[in-house]
């Protein structure tokens, strides 16, 4: 226990203070005419064209041969009204006929003659719409009105023709299990069934002006799109028309200096190799160019790059790097920065002009021109609840509205191949909580709001895409938090408790749930009491009797409501 503060809560935040819940989810808005997810997400990028339109890309894991995964990208849509004049509706039918059903979405609100106020589209079936009531006539090519209640996102499959991008490799060993493959080799030492993904294959994926350019970590081979949704990306190869072939990577970055960086470059685990500048495509040093490469002076083998105002900060899986821009003729230059700072995963590193952090074994890093570690008061936990063996699996991303930073990992106690442990720092009030253990949720990719509106994650146990903080007032679940014990009055006496003041904010009385655990030492048995909704005035009469008290604060993450600062009424008892 931690006396005097709160110990531990789920879908809580801090800020300003106050605790409170974190917002809702629902399900984003795709389209029916949608790609929808095959499989887990390994990777994303957002950025905007030219034309200032938001574009989304993300890429999948697929479940290997032939199952590979895929890349999906779409442009971020507005809702738009239209109208239809071929509706051929039926007096009592809650049938439409149209001649082409192809722009109506399920749940947009239609209007017209003989359609009833208030009614939406129910079903789509061929050119068959259903509303949500029946038709109060009969006629033939009727102008409908159909008004979106919210724009329907589309996402096209763009996979590069015959990208192998494979699935994760899980292993699962025994006991002193013996591990050979790409290159590593070691003794696991690992329970009977546990999942190792430790070098999971992620897309890397960046924007070279308005188009996109990546790599998957599995085929290796880069690849290049120009935005067209109707036609694939293609790997830079001569056949598709490029200038020189670009070479193998794990990890690909877009310089500031408007370089490709190929990282693990042609299967050398410690090489990085550079496109000739305003280039995707020369790969080949010539006294005309300023293609390149170096090696990287590393034990290990380089994972990923990012950006940072200093340069790129190159990442190992066992250190980190600073790579700067030089000039010609030697381009670029690297310098080590520190030991045991690597990553094993790509997406456990949060990169924002603000703040640059990650987390690995030996706990939490950030980078401000030193590579330095980031002290966390919550660590311990942190390092007993991740399931470092699926260390390749976090997945961290930001929620910038609330200054915080979110790491999404696999926990001891939760399914294998899923997060649902998550930690978040928030970097503007230095403030640290998480879910302690398994918090319900499972998100193995998370995107900050940039081209949506609000963040989004997806789910692996159904493929999902979910849009974070909304208020959803169907949503069930409940927010937590617990406190540490607090000694009332030092703890010498026994002290009686009548009234709680809880200064809170709330929309309605009941909103709060307080629940309190008195104890005579802090290794005796608690009584816990009832639960206690919170009343109109903020004050809670009880009858609480101890040295030490903690409490429990809940309510539905559908509501607005906050706690600060909790003060208790109490009464001097004796010494026994």
């Amino acid at each position: 226990m931690i006396k005097q503060r709160w110990f531990k809560g789920n879908l809580v935040r801090f800020r300003d203070g106050r605790l409170r819940p974190m917002g809702g989810w629902r399900e984003f808005p795709l389209s029916r005419h949608s790609e929808t997810l095959d499989s887990a997400v390994r990777g994303h990028h957002q950025w905007r064209n030219n034309s200032n339109v938001g574009v989304l890309a993300i890429g999948t894991a697929g479940s290997g041969n032939p199952n590979y995964g895929k890349l999906f990208a779409g442009t971020i849509s507005s809702a738009v009204a239209f109208t239809d004049a071929t509706a051929d509706t039926t007096d009592g039918s809650a049938d439409i006929t149209v001649d082409d059903a192809t722009n109506f979405e399920v749940g947009d609100i239609i209007t017209g003659a003989g359609i009833p106020d208030g009614s939406l589209i129910e079903s789509i079936s061929s050119n068959t719409v259903t509303i949500t009531k029946n038709c109060t006539a009969t006629a033939t090519d009727i102008t409908v009105t159909v008004t979106p209640v919210e724009a329907h996102q589309k996402l096209y499959d763009i996979t590069p023709s015959g990208y192998q991008a494979t699935g994760d490799a899980e292993f699962r060993p025994g006991y002193n299990s013996y591990l050979y493959g790409e290159g590593d080799y070691g003794y696991i030492y690992a329970g009977p069934g546990s999942a190792m993904y430790s070098r999971t294959a992620q897309w890397s994926l960046d924007n070279f002006g308005e188009n996109l350019v990546g790599v998957q970590s599995g085929d290796k081979a880069i690849f290049y799109w120009t935005g067209n949704t109707s036609t694939p990306a293609e790997e830079i190869t001569t056949a598709n028309g490029y200038t020189n072939n670009a070479p193998t990577a794990v990890s690909v970055i877009v310089t500031q200096e408007r370089h490709v960086l190929a990282l693990g470059a042609d299967s050398d685990a410690r090489s990085i190799k550079w496109s000739s500048q305003e280039t995707v495509d020369v790969w080949t040093p010539s006294s005309t160019n300023t293609a390149g490469d170096l090696p990287v002076q590393t034990q290990g083998y380089i994972v990923c790059a990012k950006r940072v105002s200093q340069g790129i900060l190159v990442f190992t899986d066992v250190d980190v790097h600073l790579m700067t821009y030089l000039g010609p003729p030697l381009v670029y230059g690297i310098q080590k920065l520190a030991d045991s700072a690597g990553a094993f995963s790509p997406y456990a590193i949060y990169n924002t002009s603000e703040i640059t952090a990650w987390l690995n074994r030996s706990g939490f890093w950030m980078f401000d021109g030193y590579a330095r570690h980031l002290p966390c008061p919550i660590q311990d936990r942190v390092m007993r609840t991740v399931d470092w063996t699926q260390e390749g699996l976090i997945y961290c991303g930001g929620n910038s509205e609330f200054s915080e930073v979110i790491w999404w990992c696999p926990s001891v106690i939760g399914e294998a191949g899923e997060c649902s442990y998550y930690v978040v720092y928030n970097y503007r009030e230095n403030i640290w909580y998480d879910s302690f253990g398994d918090s319900g949720l499972t998100r193995n990719c998370w995107i900050d709001k940039g081209v949506w509106s609000a963040p989004i994650a997806a789910d692996p146990t159904d493929n999902k895409i979910y849009q974070h903080e909304t208020k959803d007032p169907l949503q069930v679940e409940i927010a937590e938090a617990e406190t540490g014990a607090i000694d009332l009055l030092g703890g010498e006496r026994f002290t009686r408790v009548s009234k709680i003041y809880t200064d809170s904010d709330q929309q309605t009385a009941g909103d709060i749930n307080f629940q309190f655990y008195t104890a005579v030492s802090g290794d005796a048995a608690e009584t816990t009491s009832s639960s206690f909704p919170l009343e109109a005035d903020g004050e809670i009469d009880v009858r609480l009797q101890g040295r030490q008290v903690r409490y429990k604060v809940s309510g539905e993450l559908a509501n607005d409501w906050t706690v600060g600062n909790t003060r208790f009424e109490t009464h001097v008892g004796g010494r026994r």
